[in-house]
């Protein structure tokens, strides 16, 4: 047996948990039904949930609110909960809840899509903020937490604060976690008011301890659309790491591998030495010529720049008849040393 009607209202004689997981149900029913504002009232054996209009009543010189209209009506059931004994939905929009629900919205469909919520964000009209309210109420349940609804109005400009937060805690142990929103203008004639998102605090500061939904329960708030809160703009976004692609031959490399587990790649580390050794020797070499180029470019250099045949050649030539072994430092002579040791290496491989 469903919980709820197709309007999302509780059935008669249905059970449920807790007195909140009532007043959740009737919240997110009335919010489809364009109205958000509802309290609950309990005695030791039954109980109420019901519009929180209000209507002033003259005491003297002051003025005390009163909350009529009553939705829901309940029993205690101990060990089961509480069961709902009867419905009275279609006072929502009936003719007693006078001026105070001027702000009835049209009936909210839930064929919305998932959408994320970050300060700053612009909301157009109450149907919208219909819409968060029950995403935000299902997201908190589904987190095995409650949140109520705060309003507070503004004489100065009109302007009109909804702060949604977690039920639990008070004073320094109250839960951190808030998504408070705020009207930009008054509504004018044609023309719904806007909203902005003033802040955004994602995460629950208090224990999780409302007990997972039941899966009537669960298929309720899974009928609501997905909402992400944050992250708040200007937040730093963590970068994935940087992973190399893998060199062509690992996949063939690794194949081989497994093929053959007892083959052991063996190093020599004499022949390692040589192998190191022959590299150098080639790098040295390489360096050579190309100092030796260079040398040459500057001799050509120095000979057509020089306008005295005289002095030009006697110069070159000494340049060119210099031994290597006079002015030679202690880096040039062991690039010579190893080119020699590299070259009696090849001759003793040859004879052997």
């Amino acid at each position: 047996m469903s919980l709820v009607d197709a309007q999302g209202w509780p059935l008669p004689n249905t059970h449920f948990p807790t007195t909140q997981d009532l007043l959740l149900i009737c919240t997110l029913a009335s919010t489809r039904a364009g109205f958000s504002n509802l309290s609950l009232s309990t005695t030791a054996l039954a109980g109420n949930i019901r519009c929180n209009v209000s209507s002033p009543v003259s005491v003297g010189s002051k003025k005390r609110v009163k909350c009529n209209l009553v939705l829901v009506e309940f029993k205690m059931a101990g060990s089961e909960g509480v069961r709902v004994s009867e419905v009275h939905k279609e006072r929502l929009k009936a003719s007693a809840h006078g001026e105070a629900h001027k702000d009835l919205s049209e009936p909210l469909s839930l064929n919305s899509p998932s959408f994320a919520v970050k300060e700053g964000m612009k909301i157009a009209g109450n149907l919208s903020v219909h819409l968060l309210e029950g995403c935000l109420l299902s997201l908190a349940r589904k987190e095995n937490h409650y949140l109520k609804r705060n309003l507070s109005n503004s004489s100065k400009d009109s302007c009109i604060t909804i702060s949604f937060v977690c039920a639990k805690g008070a004073g320094a142990d109250k839960c951190k976690f808030a998504v408070r929103i705020a009207s930009t203008g008054k509504e004018e004639d044609g023309e719904e008011v806007e909203y902005v998102v003033l802040k955004v605090i994602p995460k629950h500061t208090c224990r999780a301890d409302a007990g997972p939904p039941n899966k009537k329960l669960q298929k309720i708030l899974d009928g609501w659309p997905k909402i992400t809160l944050g992250p708040q703009p200007g937040a730093p976004k963590p970068k994935p790491k940087s992973k190399s692609p893998p060199p062509a031959n690992a996949e063939s490399a690794s194949e081989d591998e497994a093929n053959n587990p007892e083959k052991d790649l063996q190093i020599d580390p004499a022949a390692l030495q040589d192998e190191e050794n022959e590299v150098e020797v080639d790098q040295l070499e390489e360096e050579e010529e190309s100092a030796a180029t260079s040398q040459a470019h500057q001799d050509d250099i120095f000979i057509h720049s020089s306008s005295d045949p005289a002095v030009a050649e006697p110069e070159r030539k000494k340049a060119k008849l210099t031994p290597p072994s006079e002015g030679e430092d202690e880096e040039q002579k062991k690039r010579r040393e190893k080119k020699a040791a590299k070259k009696a290496r090849k001759e003793k491989a040859a004879e052997a």
